[in-house]
């Protein structure tokens, strides 16, 4: 969620300045974009080998 959370926060600090996005404000946005979706894309893998499935107890 940390992707998530510094992208949104690229976002905010580009429009809170002027209300507007500049070239610069732009890329750093897409940096956190593309670091989003490799991070969504890597959890994604995960959840289909299996990493995040239930353990079972030993009983």
């Amino acid at each position: 969620m940390l992707a998530f959370s510094e992208l949104l926060n690229e976002v905010s600090t580009a429009v809170s300045n002027d209300g507007a996005i500049e070239t610069d404000e732009a890329d750093k946005i897409r940096r956190e974009w593309e670091q989003l979706k490799t991070t969504a894309e890597t959890f994604v893998v995960a959840c289909e080998r299996g990493i995040y499935g239930l353990k079972k107890s030993k009983s």
